[in-house]
């Protein structure tokens, strides 16, 4: 059984052919570490330092995540042979009850005081995670996790669910200056006419209001729950990025279509002349910002125009 699941939130493309895709996945908060090692995608997710243990509890005790495969012990990091018979029905059962007592443990700790933050340690094995993701290069992570052979079952299984969406997925053609933002909804009225973009309740949003709600959705990640009404975003946006310490990460997800992805000639390599939030070019001549090619990152766009003391 998999307690994988991968959602496409949007699926963007500029007219030079660079893709930019958002998932909202939720997955085994065990494997969670070596999806970090991929600092090609932008990384939102749930924080045990952030949802209440009632929460936590709520979502996995009854159902506590197990395995993809029990396989055997032996030497190296994968397990070529799986446990069969009494070995598998007592690993299970191990399994089940260090998850039982993990999930009172954890309320114990809650009860008497403990934080959250320590409180819900002792439940990660046993609990899935939410997290959001976005990315211009998927290659690498859907290359080296679509893998048995060498990497943990459960991560070649995301990785699968992940290529499977994306195959299944038509992205959106955006012009430059045009925006992927997720969980803003975007409509083209003509195939002449520029992007609109829409709050819940279908009212029109600027385009900076677009990234600010896109970005502030993105990070409500972190507490599990999603308010995208224009207010409760709006409000989430400012605590974010309005402080004394800005939490830039949700603003990772949004891109702006570049108005020019690629150089023709890298010895007119002039950085001057780059449109804002463009960062550096590559061998190729093609344009990045950060980690997003052919899209102006968000999150360059906010450091570029703020002061840090």
């Amino acid at each position: 059984m998999s307690f994988n699941s991968v959602q496409v939130i949007q699926d963007s493309i500029n007219l030079s052919g660079n893709r930019i895709t958002t998932y909202e996945i939720e997955t085994y908060r065990y494997i969670w570490a070596e999806v970090l090692t991929h600092k090609m995608l932008n990384k939102n997710a749930q924080s045990s330092r952030a949802v209440p243990v009632k929460s936590v509890l709520s979502i996995n005790e009854s159902d506590p995540v197990t395995p993809i495969v029990w396989g055997k012990n032996q030497g190296g990091m994968s397990a070529s042979e799986v446990l069969e018979g009494v070995e598998l029905e007592s690993a299970k059962a191990l399994w089940a009850e260090a998850a039982k007592n993990a999930f009172i443990f954890s309320k114990r700790l809650s009860d008497i005081g403990l934080h959250k933050m320590w409180s819900n340690r002792i439940t990660e094995p046993f609990s899935r995670i939410k997290v959001v993701m976005t990315g211009t290069e998927w290659d690498n992570f859907e290359w080296l996790r679509d893998d048995p052979e060498a990497a943990q079952p459960e991560i070649v299984d995301l990785a699968r669910k992940i290529k499977e969406a994306k195959a299944n997925s038509v992205p959106f053609e955006l012009r430059a200056g045009e925006a992927h933002v997720p969980y803003v909804t975007r409509i083209r009225q003509d195939p002449k006419s520029q992007v609109q973009y829409l709050d819940t309740n279908g009212n029109e949003l600027s385009l900076e209001d677009a990234l600010k709600i896109s970005a502030s959705c993105c990070g409500q990640v972190s507490y599990r729950k999603l308010d995208e009404s224009f207010e409760k975003a709006m409000g989430i946006y400012n605590r974010l990025f309005d402080g004394p310490k800005p939490h830039f990460s949700p603003a990772e997800h949004q891109g702006i279509a570049m108005k020019v992805t690629k150089l023709q000639h890298l010895s007119v390599f002039n950085p001057e002349v780059w449109e804002e939030g463009v960062s550096h070019v590559d061998r190729e001549g093609c344009l990045w910002s950060a980690n997003l090619k052919g899209f102006v990152q968000h999150r360059k766009l906010l450091e570029n125009r703020m002061s840090f003391n």
